[in-house]
């Protein structure tokens, strides 16, 4: 895997985990 491949795949798990963050807070309110 290329240098630009693993870039966007940490970025993709990122976008994922705060997506997954905003939902969480969203249902607890």
């Amino acid at each position: 895997m290329n240098k630009i491949q693993k870039l966007s795949f940490i970025l993709s798990i990122v976008a994922l985990i705060i997506s997954l963050i905003t939902l969480i807070m969203l249902l607890s309110k």
